[in-house]
């Protein structure tokens, strides 16, 4: 069961729908993203996303359904 505040990355499989924030990039790389980057909507089963400016991974936490 997923629930608030688990987290993913980039590549994963979204196992449930909602809007997810983002938390950090995976590596050191550190650009910043702007406001309209730091959220996704994901449906259940779609693959999370880099991140838009810098196409590098990130991790993703989900925020509510």
């Amino acid at each position: 069961m997923v629930q608030i505040g688990d987290r993913f990355r980039t590549g994963e499989t979204a196992l449930a729908p909602g809007e997810y924030e983002y938390v950090r990039h995976t590596d050191s790389y550190g650009c910043e993203p702007t406001n309209y980057e730091k959220r996704v909507t994901m449906s259940k089963g779609e693959r999370f996303p880099p991140h838009k400016s810098c196409n590098r991974n990130v991790v993703w936490r989900l925020s509510f359904y």
